[in-house]
């Protein structure tokens, strides 16, 4: 066993390198994979993170909440009833004003009817397992010209996922009044921004 301590130094860098690996992808794809409830007539956090800014003016609250590499990737229904998406931008249909959220991240990837994820050059997903339970978000979507409308969406529910760092804007109408404050942690599916009466269809 002499002779194999030149193979001492080398074996442990790349024990220590294979820790830090596992512990990056752990971390960056962390995700809470569990069903959330919130109060009914609130609006809640899209993603983790934390309130970076809070801005009232005119007529619209924006309320930036800034995500860590470190916080949870699934981006949560913020509200039950209606929106529509384009791009990376929500449009929540209210009973008098639409609420506007903006996604930004460099990997964001949506949960469409249809499955399609192996569009836009992003690889498709195959599951195996013998107990495998899909969970279903509780609306039907409509396409048409890169925007996508979805009906009786269910709060709470995952609709997509967000990698690395990245940030949520809402832009709320001031007929709303926020819930939140500056440098506050939130949680997606469970922080309530504010409190206000969905479309439903």
């Amino acid at each position: 066993l002499r002779n194999l301590d030149y193979m001492y130094f080398p074996l442990l860098t790349i024990t220590v390198a294979s820790f830090v690996w596992y512990g990056y992808i752990m971390v960056s794809f962390r995700t809470k994979g569990r069903i959330v409830q919130p109060e009914r007539g609130m609006m809640v956090s899209p993603i983790e993170g934390r309130i970076k800014s809070l801005r009232s003016g005119g007529e619209v609250h924006s309320i930036r909440i800034s995500k860590a590499f470190i916080d949870v990737i699934e981006i949560r229904c913020p509200f039950p009833g209606e929106y529509t998406r384009e791009g990376n931008n929500l449009t929540i249909m209210t009973d008098s004003e639409s609420i506007h959220l903006l996604f930004h991240g460099k990997d964001i990837t949506w949960i469409d009817a249809g499955f399609s994820w192996g569009a836009e050059g992003k690889r498709p997903y195959i599951f195996h397992g013998k107990d495998i339970t899909w969970i279903d978000t509780g609306g039907s979507e409509k396409s048409a010209g890169g925007k996508h409308s979805y009906d009786d969406a269910v709060a709470g529910s995952v609709i997509g996922f967000m990698v690395g760092k990245g940030s949520c804007t809402i832009n709320l109408p001031a007929v709303y009044t926020p819930e939140v404050t500056t440098a506050q942690i939130v949680f997606g599916g469970e922080s309530v921004i504010c409190p206000f009466t969905p479309v439903v269809s």
